[in-house]
Protein backbone atom coordinates (compact mmCIF):
# COMPACT_ATOMS: atom_id res chain seq x y z
CA UNK A 1 0.00 0.00 0.00
CA UNK A 2 1.20 3.48 -0.82
CA UNK A 3 -0.23 6.95 -0.51
CA UNK A 4 -0.27 8.53 -3.95
CA UNK A 5 0.54 12.24 -4.06
CA UNK A 6 -0.52 14.19 -7.14
CA UNK A 7 -0.24 17.82 -8.21
CA UNK A 8 -3.17 20.17 -8.49
CA UNK A 9 -3.33 23.77 -9.72
CA UNK A 10 -5.93 26.18 -8.36
CA UNK A 11 -6.21 29.86 -7.48
CA UNK A 12 -3.67 29.61 -4.66
CA UNK A 13 -1.02 28.09 -6.90
CA UNK A 14 0.53 24.67 -7.23
CA UNK A 15 -0.06 22.24 -4.39
CA UNK A 16 0.49 18.56 -3.77
CA UNK A 17 -2.59 16.55 -2.97
CA UNK A 18 -2.55 13.32 -0.96
CA UNK A 19 -4.82 10.65 -2.41
CA UNK A 20 -5.45 7.96 0.18
CA UNK A 21 -5.47 4.30 -0.81
CA UNK A 22 -5.48 2.66 2.62
CA UNK A 23 -6.56 -0.98 2.54
CA UNK A 24 -6.95 -1.65 6.25
CA UNK A 25 -10.51 -0.61 7.09
CA UNK A 26 -9.76 0.17 10.75
CA UNK A 27 -7.01 2.65 9.81
CA UNK A 28 -9.07 4.24 7.05
CA UNK A 29 -12.09 4.60 9.36
CA UNK A 30 -9.95 6.00 12.19
CA UNK A 31 -8.30 8.53 9.89
CA UNK A 32 -11.70 9.66 8.59
CA UNK A 33 -12.90 10.03 12.19
CA UNK A 34 -9.81 12.01 13.14
CA UNK A 35 -10.26 14.33 10.16
CA UNK A 36 -13.92 14.93 11.02
CA UNK A 37 -12.95 15.92 14.58
CA UNK A 38 -9.96 18.07 13.61
CA UNK A 39 -11.35 21.60 13.15
CA UNK A 40 -8.21 22.86 11.45
CA UNK A 41 -8.82 20.51 8.56
CA UNK A 42 -12.16 22.16 7.80
CA UNK A 43 -10.64 25.53 6.97
CA UNK A 44 -10.25 24.40 3.35
CA UNK A 45 -11.35 21.34 1.44
CA UNK A 46 -9.47 18.21 2.49
CA UNK A 47 -8.56 17.37 -1.11
CA UNK A 48 -6.52 20.59 -1.28
CA UNK A 49 -4.40 19.90 1.78
CA UNK A 50 -0.65 19.79 1.53
CA UNK A 51 0.94 16.36 2.26
CA UNK A 52 2.26 17.78 5.55
CA UNK A 53 -1.31 17.90 6.89
CA UNK A 54 -1.83 14.23 6.07
CA UNK A 55 1.46 13.36 7.76
CA UNK A 56 0.43 15.14 10.97
CA UNK A 57 -2.99 13.43 10.87
CA UNK A 58 -1.29 10.03 10.58
CA UNK A 59 1.06 10.86 13.46
CA UNK A 60 -1.98 11.57 15.61
CA UNK A 61 -3.27 8.06 14.93
CA UNK A 62 -0.18 6.85 16.80
CA UNK A 63 -1.54 8.68 19.84
CA UNK A 64 -4.73 8.28 21.84
CA UNK A 65 -6.36 11.35 20.29
CA UNK A 66 -9.48 9.61 18.98
CA UNK A 67 -10.83 9.41 22.52
CA UNK A 68 -10.64 13.19 22.91
CA UNK A 69 -12.57 14.61 19.95
CA UNK A 70 -14.21 17.37 21.96
CA UNK A 71 -11.03 18.98 23.25
CA UNK A 72 -11.55 22.76 23.02
CA UNK A 73 -9.50 24.78 20.55
CA UNK A 74 -8.01 27.10 23.16
CA UNK A 75 -6.16 29.27 20.66
CA UNK A 76 -9.41 29.95 18.78
CA UNK A 77 -11.18 30.78 22.05
CA UNK A 78 -8.47 33.23 23.12
CA UNK A 79 -8.36 34.89 19.70
CA UNK A 80 -12.14 35.36 19.70
CA UNK A 81 -12.03 36.68 23.27
CA UNK A 82 -9.35 39.23 22.38
CA UNK A 83 -11.32 40.31 19.32
CA UNK A 84 -14.53 40.74 21.34
CA UNK A 85 -12.70 42.88 23.91
CA UNK A 86 -11.01 44.89 21.14
CA UNK A 87 -7.54 43.88 22.25
CA UNK A 88 -4.58 44.31 19.94
CA UNK A 89 -3.52 40.96 18.51
CA UNK A 90 0.04 40.29 17.35
CA UNK A 91 1.13 37.13 15.56
CA UNK A 92 4.51 35.53 16.18
CA UNK A 93 4.18 33.23 13.18
CA UNK A 94 3.30 33.96 9.58
CA UNK A 95 0.58 32.11 7.70
CA UNK A 96 3.21 30.46 5.52
CA UNK A 97 5.13 29.24 8.58
CA UNK A 98 1.94 27.82 10.08
CA UNK A 99 0.97 26.05 6.86
CA UNK A 100 4.41 24.54 6.31
CA UNK A 101 6.24 24.09 9.63
CA UNK A 102 8.62 21.40 8.31
CA UNK A 103 10.40 23.40 5.65
CA UNK A 104 13.70 21.51 5.81
CA UNK A 105 12.09 18.33 4.43
CA UNK A 106 11.85 17.78 0.70
CA UNK A 107 8.56 16.77 -0.87
CA UNK A 108 9.92 13.26 -1.48
CA UNK A 109 10.94 12.93 2.17
CA UNK A 110 7.44 13.96 3.27
CA UNK A 111 5.87 11.40 0.92
CA UNK A 112 8.27 8.76 2.25
CA UNK A 113 7.32 9.65 5.84
CA UNK A 114 3.61 9.33 4.97
CA UNK A 115 4.07 5.88 3.43
CA UNK A 116 6.37 4.75 6.25
CA UNK A 117 3.89 5.85 8.92
CA UNK A 118 0.96 4.18 7.13
CA UNK A 119 3.00 0.96 6.87
CA UNK A 120 3.75 1.20 10.60
CA UNK A 121 0.06 1.72 11.42
CA UNK A 122 -0.87 -1.28 9.28
CA UNK A 123 1.77 -3.29 11.13
CA UNK A 124 0.16 -2.29 14.44
CA UNK A 125 -3.22 -3.38 13.05
CA UNK A 126 -1.89 -6.80 12.01
CA UNK A 127 -0.20 -7.32 15.39
CA UNK A 128 -3.36 -6.11 17.18
CA UNK A 129 -1.55 -3.18 18.79
CA UNK A 130 -3.31 -0.38 16.94
CA UNK A 131 -4.43 2.45 19.26
CA UNK A 132 -2.82 0.91 22.35
CA UNK A 133 -1.72 3.78 24.57
CA UNK A 134 1.82 4.04 25.87
CA UNK A 135 1.33 6.46 28.74
CA UNK A 136 5.01 7.37 28.80
CA UNK A 137 5.11 8.41 25.15
CA UNK A 138 1.80 10.18 24.61
CA UNK A 139 1.10 13.85 23.99
CA UNK A 140 -0.54 13.93 27.43
CA UNK A 141 2.81 12.88 28.90
CA UNK A 142 4.50 15.65 26.90
CA UNK A 143 2.14 18.23 28.43
CA UNK A 144 2.69 16.83 31.94
CA UNK A 145 6.49 16.91 31.61
CA UNK A 146 6.31 20.46 30.25
CA UNK A 147 4.24 21.64 33.21
CA UNK A 148 6.69 20.04 35.63
CA UNK A 149 9.65 21.67 33.91
CA UNK A 150 11.18 18.32 32.98
CA UNK A 151 11.10 18.64 29.19
CA UNK A 152 14.71 18.24 28.08
CA UNK A 153 16.48 16.50 25.19
CA UNK A 154 16.43 13.13 26.98
CA UNK A 155 12.63 13.15 26.83
CA UNK A 156 12.63 13.50 23.05
CA UNK A 157 15.18 10.71 22.67
CA UNK A 158 12.91 8.50 24.77
CA UNK A 159 9.72 9.64 23.09
CA UNK A 160 10.38 8.36 19.57
CA UNK A 161 7.99 5.86 18.03
CA UNK A 162 8.99 2.30 18.88
CA UNK A 163 9.73 0.39 15.67
CA UNK A 164 11.42 -2.51 17.48
CA UNK A 165 9.21 -5.23 15.95
CA UNK A 166 8.43 -3.32 12.75
CA UNK A 167 10.37 -4.81 9.85
CA UNK A 168 11.95 -2.29 7.52
CA UNK A 169 15.12 -2.18 5.50
CA UNK A 170 18.17 -0.49 6.98
CA UNK A 171 18.02 2.26 4.38
CA UNK A 172 14.36 3.03 5.08
CA UNK A 173 14.90 2.91 8.84
CA UNK A 174 17.88 5.28 8.62
CA UNK A 175 15.90 7.70 6.47
CA UNK A 176 12.93 7.53 8.87
CA UNK A 177 15.20 8.36 11.82
CA UNK A 178 16.79 11.22 9.85
CA UNK A 179 13.34 12.66 9.07
CA UNK A 180 12.29 12.27 12.71
CA UNK A 181 15.32 14.29 13.82
CA UNK A 182 14.57 16.97 11.22
CA UNK A 183 10.95 17.17 12.35
CA UNK A 184 11.98 17.76 15.95
CA UNK A 185 14.55 20.36 14.86
CA UNK A 186 12.00 22.20 12.70
CA UNK A 187 8.97 22.03 15.00
CA UNK A 188 10.61 22.22 18.42
CA UNK A 189 13.98 23.97 18.15
CA UNK A 190 13.89 26.35 15.17
CA UNK A 191 10.23 27.23 15.59
CA UNK A 192 10.68 28.03 19.28
CA UNK A 193 13.75 30.18 18.63
CA UNK A 194 11.92 32.10 15.91
CA UNK A 195 8.81 32.71 18.04
CA UNK A 196 10.84 33.60 21.14
CA UNK A 197 12.81 36.19 19.17
CA UNK A 198 9.65 37.80 17.80
CA UNK A 199 7.97 37.81 21.21
CA UNK A 200 11.07 39.43 22.71
CA UNK A 201 10.93 42.13 20.02
CA UNK A 202 7.29 42.85 20.84
CA UNK A 203 8.01 43.12 24.57
CA UNK A 204 11.15 45.23 24.23
CA UNK A 205 9.63 47.64 21.72
CA UNK A 206 6.42 48.10 23.74
CA UNK A 207 7.52 48.25 27.41
CA UNK A 208 4.40 50.21 28.35
CA UNK A 209 2.03 47.44 27.25
CA UNK A 210 0.66 44.56 29.28
CA UNK A 211 1.10 41.49 27.08
CA UNK A 212 -0.75 38.19 27.35
CA UNK A 213 1.08 35.51 25.38
CA UNK A 214 -0.49 32.17 24.45
CA UNK A 215 1.73 29.48 22.93
CA UNK A 216 0.82 25.80 22.63
CA UNK A 217 2.66 23.18 24.66
CA UNK A 218 3.69 21.40 21.49
CA UNK A 219 5.64 24.51 20.52
CA UNK A 220 7.08 25.85 23.77
CA UNK A 221 9.73 24.04 25.77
Amino acid sequence: MEVVVTLHIHDEGLQCLPKLEIKEKSIRTALQKLISFWPALHIWNWERKRPEWLLFALYQLCENLLDRPTSPMLDVFLANKAYEEEKQIRAIETTQEQCNPIRSLTQQEIIFAINYTVAYLEHLHVTEKLFEVNAGKSISALVKEYRCGNLDDKYFQMNEFSFADFKAGDRDRDLAQKIDRQLREDIIARRNERMASRLDNILSSNPQLTVFSAIGTGSAR
